[in-house]
């Protein structure tokens, strides 16, 4: 672009140049020859400028995109995390209003945002869906943004404002395949129910998957409802500490996995992480 002006400054001053030489010799110049090309070099250099405007533009846009996709995640309840590490984590539902749960669409949710707060509209039923944090390491073209989404699936405009009234969409992406396990960065975990995430890794882990796997046999069952959905049920009259959801109208029994944890494992504590 530097050159290109360059080169507009040169071409000018030589006709300068040029029109200065012919008035001194007496040659009469008429108007046409004095505008002729001094618009044709500003509108050259418009052209050039406005296209290398736009260029840039994309590649910010493009710079920008990548920056925004290496740091994506996945929230999920402290029920999953057993089955996520052996198998992966798989698809969920694309939030399409008008299908019924076995009809509809299945892709991994992502998020750009880290803040388990901003799950809520993810976060429904007997189980808390955001106390469980994964950052995921994906390839950006292999990423599926919401608004493809939504382009793919008919979703309606009206069904994202009810979803997204403030724009939590922008943050949304999907994957359609699962995601294994190898590509699973890091692990954040609230070991209280609704405190902080805090990460967790190593021996502290494979312990905290034992005791998710105890309960789970020990308290509850699982089936499918009318839909194809899955459901969570109770096996005996006593409750579980997994069932934390925010629809459950009484308090969860309170477990306390750092205890428990650091009985297993020697560790008093995990590091802390974004709350």
């Amino acid at each position: 672009m530097l050159k290109a002006i360059g080169r507009m400054s040169n071409q000018l001053l030589e006709e300068c140049n040029a029109i200065k030489e012919l008035l001194a010799n007496g040659t009469q110049l008429a108007a046409g020859q004095l505008t002729l090309s001094w618009p044709i070099c500003f509108q050259q250099l418009y052209r050039w400028l406005s296209c290398a405007s736009q260029s840039c533009q994309r590649q910010n846009t493009r710079n920008t995109t990548m920056f925004e996709l290496k740091n994506l995640y996945h929230f999920t309840q402290l029920l999953c995390l057993p089955r996520i590490m052996s198998e992966g984590i798989k698809g969920g539902e694309v939030p399409v209003l008008d299908r019924p749960y076995n009809r509809r669409p299945k892709a991994v949710n992502l998020t750009r945002n880290p803040d388990p707060k901003a799950q809520g509209i993810w976060n429904v039923g007997p189980t808390d869906k955001s106390r469980v944090r994964f950052l995921v390491d994906l390839p950006a073209d292999e990423i599926i943004r919401f608004k493809e989404a939504c382009r793919q699936h008919k979703i309606r405009a009206s069904w994202i404002k009810i979803l997204a009234p403030g724009g939590e969409h922008f943050d949304w992406f999907f994957y359609d395949d699962v995601i294994p396990v190898e590509r699973i960065r890091r692990i954040d975990v609230a070991l209280e129910h609704g405190g902080p995430l805090e990460m967790i890794q190593g021996h502290a882990l494979d312990s905290l998957i034992e005791i998710v796997e105890a309960e789970v046999k020990e308290k509850l069952r699982f089936g499918i409802d009318r839909d194809g959905g899955e459901i969570i049920g109770m096996a005996s009259h006593e409750d579980s500490w997994l069932l934390d959801g925010p629809e459950l109208r009484r308090a969860p029994p309170t477990c306390n996995l750092r205890e428990r944890l650091s009985l297993t494992t020697g560790v008093p504590g995990c590091q802390s992480s974004y709350s």
